[in-house]
């Protein structure tokens, strides 16, 4: 009966976890959509790339980002956002790492 009742503790603690991470991943898929309808909204990129902060998750918002700026027709503000999610991996990059995040972010902008 005990080994049970571990056994029920064990998946509800599973649960808990899996539940406060779905949410960011949800939440980061959803604004994912909302950018890929509007590239151009600096307000909304501005709440995506700070769930990414948040969550750590650099990288993707540094990808998904440069996939829609690569887009043709992408206008300046999704180049923008880019340059921006370069510049927010920054504080957590090592010293010569900074110096290829400062070039990428500026090659974003530049970009044509």
């Amino acid at each position: 009966m005990r080994l049970a009742a571990a056994a029920v503790l064990a998946l509800l603690a599973c649960a808990a976890v899996q539940s406060s991470e779905t949410p960011v991943a949800a939440r980061l898929t959803d604004l994912e959509r909302a950018i890929a309808a509007d590239p151009e909204n600096l307000a909304l990129a501005a709440d995506y790339r700070q769930l990414t902060i948040a969550a750590g998750q650099f990288d993707r918002s540094i990808d998904f980002l440069d996939k829609l700026a690569k887009r043709k027709g992408s206008g300046p503000n999704v180049r923008v956002s880019l340059a921006l999610a370069y510049v927010d991996k920054v504080p957590t990059a090592g010293d010569v790492r900074r110096l290829y995040l400062g070039r990428d972010a500026m090659n974003a902008l530049t970009a044509s």
